[in-house]
C-alpha cells in the first residue's frame, strides 16, 4: 500500500515535469539550489544534521521520471544513493 507522503511526492515531481514541457524548459534544476558534484548536508528530520552526501543526479538530468524527491545523494558510508528532496538539503560546497 502506497503512503500519503508517496503520492504527495509523485504528485509533486509529475505536475514539476508538466510545467517543464507547458514552459519549454530544458535541463533546470528542480529548485535551482543544488547541481552534480555539489556536497551537500542533510538539515531537515529523517536524515538528521552532520550526515553529508554527494550529488550525483537531479531530477532534470535523468531520462526516467523520479520518484521520492529531486535530488540523487550519495551518502558518506551508503553504497547506494537515495532520491531526497532539495529543500532539506543545505549546499556545503559547490562544483566549478
Amino acid at each position: 500500500m502506497v503512503s500519503e507522503a508517496m503520492k504527495r511526492s509523485r504528485k509533486k515531481v509529475l505536475e514539476y515535469y508538466k510545467r517543464r514541457e507547458e514552459t519549454n524548459w530544458t535541463k533546470m534544476s528542480y529548485y535551482d539550489k543544488v547541481h552534480v558534484g555539489d556536497m551537500v548536508e542533510a538539515t531537515e528530520w529523517e536524515k538528521g544534521t552532520g550526515k553529508f552526501g554527494l550529488v550525483v543526479a537531479t531530477a532534470d538530468t535523468v531520462d526516467h521520471p523520479v520518484e521520492w524527491g529531486d535530488t540523487h545523494v550519495l551518502w558518506n558510508g551508503s553504497s547506494e544513493p537515495t532520491w531526497e528532496l532539495s529543500g532539506a538539503l543545505k549546499v556545503v560546497s559547490e562544483v566549478g
